[in-house]
């Protein structure tokens, strides 16, 4: 069972012991209609990658910041990769294309 697959998933993740403590304070003041945009971004972001939990644990880091866009904040973390993740493993080289066609000014970096 993915855990951003559809909302109740999510809640259930959302409230879970398995869900980091950053996501639980991020979610804390959300409203429903705040908390079901979060879910259809991160359900949106999370739909490119083969490993979802690498975006839940780069939430760590997006979250920190104002967002617009979270797959467009994936693709900056994808982009950059600091800690040198093996991209086959995380992404499949469609859905990263897929990706990178959402914002061209990407295309150099890959």
């Amino acid at each position: 069972m993915r855990k951003t697959n559809s909302i109740k998933n999510f809640r259930m993740y959302c409230n879970s012991y398995e869900c980091p403590e950053y996501i639980k304070r991020y979610i804390f003041r959300m409203n429903e209609e705040e908390f079901y945009n979060f879910f259809k971004e991160v359900n949106r972001a999370a739909s490119y990658l083969i490993d979802e939990d690498y975006l839940l644990y780069k939430l760590f880091w997006i979250l920190k910041y104002n967002f617009t866009d979270l797959s467009k904040e994936l693709c900056d973390e994808l982009c950059f990769n600091v800690e040198g993740y093996n991209l086959d493993k995380i992404i499949s080289d469609d859905k990263l294309n897929e990706l990178i066609s959402l914002y061209p000014s990407y295309e150099e970096y890959f």
